[in-house]
């Protein structure tokens, strides 16, 4: 298994090093882009080198080798303009072997075609979904690699395609005891072909770093995000956790990524959020402000058995 995940590493590192230098087309699946999981979403998506819960496998599968209990996250939420999204992520740590999981994700959006009267013409549908296996096992006591499997559905009302995509990450918990860093090379795979256009996989590269004070009471976190359809992308966070009250654990978040869009204002690029947890079950909240199109809040469950 250890010869398989390195032969994937190696294989997905040639591969990304030929797709950045050739260029691409057009690029789709913009959706797999939107980070999953309230914890890291209000951290500002600086997440790679943290990535130790179930949305692990979106942020970092190799992150999933810290798990050692099965653990569930879930989000449904009403986006922005009329669209609506949801998330389901699975680990299921197995002794001595590794790390298994499993993560869903859709966005969808519906409108209705009327013409110049306000006549109702007929009604569309456009829609994206994944589905993803993962897997996640420790080489050695400071390292984990991750692969993930995913399959990718588009629907633009009538027209669709499908594709098939890699994700494979590191995670190397360094001698420095609190000091993280994680690097994932995300959506190598088919492209989307549809029947008047073919779409590219977003390819992503990550890398980030991440540390611990006090305990690791406070996490400081960075990643540069480097896609292959427009610049790179910094992103910070931080997660103060509270003292204790009754048992429940509160966590005050704050991040920032530079907005993709450069018309935006600066402060949409700000995240806050905060969280609870009580034993086994963790409650996430984070707000992102999306400039004229206003702010979504977005809330998750996490449960731990």
């Amino acid at each position: 298994m250890r010869r398989i995940i390195l032969s994937a590493v190696i294989i997905c590192l040639v591969t990304v090093t030929l797709v950045f230098a050739s260029g691409t087309g057009t690029v789709g699946g913009d959706f797999l882009k939107i980070g999953v999981g309230e914890r890291a979403v209000g951290m500002g998506g600086a997440f790679s080198s943290i990535a130790d819960n179930a949305t692990a496998i979106y942020w970092n599968p190799a992150g999933l080798s810290q798990l050692t209990k099965r653990e569930l996250s879930g989000m449904k939420l009403d986006y922005l303009l009329d669209i609506d999204g949801g998330y389901l992520s699975y680990a299921h740590p197995v002794s001595k072997i590794g790390v298994f999981g499993f993560h869903t994700s859709f966005l969808t959006c519906s409108d209705v075609r009327r013409d110049e009267n306000a006549t109702r013409l007929d009604e569309f549908t456009n829609e994206q979904k994944s589905f993803t296996l993962s897997y996640s096992r420790w080489m050695n006591s400071s390292l984990s690699l991750g692969i993930n499997l995913k399959g990718i559905y588009s629907r633009y009302d009538t027209d669709s395609a499908s594709g098939i995509g890699i994700d494979i990450g590191g995670l190397y918990k360094t001698p420095l005891y609190g000091l993280n860093v994680g690097i994932v090379v995300q959506n190598i795979g088919t492209g989307l072909k549809y029947t008047a256009a073919e779409e590219t996989m977003p390819l992503t590269v990550k890398i980030g770093t991440s540390y611990g004070f006090f305990n690791r009471n406070l996490l400081l976190a960075v990643d540069a995000d480097n896609f292959i359809d427009s610049s790179p992308n910094l992103k910070i966070g931080t997660e103060y956790m509270i003292i204790p009250f009754a048992n429940i654990q509160i966590s005050a978040r704050l991040g920032y990524g530079t907005p993709a869009n450069s018309s935006l204002s600066a402060i949409t690029g700000v995240s806050t959020g905060f969280g609870l947890s009580y034993k086994d079950y963790a409650f996430d909240y984070a707000s992102v402000p999306y400039g004229e199109f206003g702010t979504t809040t977005r809330t998750s469950l996490t449960i731990k058995f």
